[in-house]
């Protein structure tokens, strides 16, 4: 299940051990062809390190030797739902249960075909500990394991923007209403980017022979004032999977934290993400971090985007596009 009981000694362990400890044990399970036992021990390894080893392949082996009838978990919002998609899509027959602030959940699963037994919305971290905990104690309940990349685009194509031979640059700008709302009230730098820093960037750009589609939702484009011409485009559809089945056209995407930089970043596209300097341990090791250490994405960290800054974020992200492209 979701939370084991485990003996006081394992309980004193550090994080860092216990995902060795539950990975072997795992394995001692599952060569004693107790698959029901691994699948647990192997859902402790994702609880404390999604990407630790061959972690998920070896549930989803277990999981399908499994009897107990059980639901995989998925929590969070776009950008976690596309790391569990190469699983999912590889796995449609499992029972999956979405723990969101996403509140189009439904409609984005079933644009690729994947039904869902249950969703549930939270509004803030304290309802989504509470809905994990009800459901922890009502049923089976395991976490959906993660992929960083998936070889191709899970959404139907859209039609090409472009048709000319120059590069196409991805911009986005926003972040989720939620996040955005959470890093207000926690008194953080919110993750949209400023308007200083779009209108410089977007003026270095037109100077190049460069293609640039706008991703965001309308009234998130309407914001910083600014109109398509024969360089730039929007991809500004109300189902969020449309705009992320445009970011295979571009050569680069440089982003906020958002679900955006992690669909590039998760098709190997050349990614720079802006993002708050305060160490985040979830968003690092989970969407920084690990395609940072692959030479996909450039991240360039910032405080509170003073002029200075705005600046020098521009200056970076200006460097890092010629060394992407060239």
């Amino acid at each position: 299940m979701l939370f084991l009981p485990i003996h006081t000694g394992a309980l004193e362990l550090n994080r860092h051990i216990k995902k060795y400890y539950f990975y072997l044990l795992g394995m001692f399970h599952e060569f004693l062809k107790r698959y029901d036992d691994a699948v647990e021990a192997y859902s402790n390894v994702l609880r404390y390190r999604f990407f630790f080893a061959n972690t998920g392949q070896r549930f989803e082996k277990a999981y399908a030797k499994t009897n107990k009838k059980s639901s995989l978990m998925i929590c969070g919002g776009v950008g976690d739902f596309l790391q569990h998609l190469p699983y999912m899509l590889n796995n449609k027959s499992n029972s999956y249960t979405i723990i969101t602030h996403f509140p189009k959940a439904k409609d984005f699963f079933e644009s690729i075909g994947l039904k869902v037994e249950k969703i549930y919305t939270f509004t803030d971290r304290a309802e989504e500990k509470a809905i994990v905990a009800s459901l922890s104690k009502e049923m089976n309940i395991y976490r959906c394991p993660r992929n960083l990349f998936m070889d191709r685009s899970p959404f139907l194509p859209e039609n090409r923007i472009f048709t000319n031979h120059y590069p196409v640059v991805g911009i986005h700008a926003g972040g989720s209403s939620y996040a955005v709302n959470k890093e207000i009230k926690s008194g953080n730098v919110p993750k949209t980017l400023p308007k200083s820093y779009i209108e410089g960037l977007l003026k270095e750009l037109g100077k190049v022979d460069i293609n640039v589609i706008f991703f965001g939702m309308k009234s998130e484009i309407e914001s910083f004032d600014i109109s398509e011409n024969e360089k730039l485009k929007f991809s500004c559809h109300e189902d969020i999977s449309k705009s992320l089945s445009t970011v295979s056209q571009c050569n680069a995407l440089i982003g906020s934290d958002s679900a955006f930089k992690t669909m590039s970043s998760m098709l190997s596209i050349p990614t720079i993400v802006l993002c708050s300097a305060p160490k985040n341990n979830f968003r690092d090791r989970m969407f920084i971090d690990p395609y940072v250490k692959y030479r996909i994405m450039n991240a360039f960290k910032y405080t509170n985007f003073s002029d200075k800054e705005v600046e020098a974020a521009i200056a970076y992200t200006k460097n890092t596009l010629v060394n992407i492209l060239n």
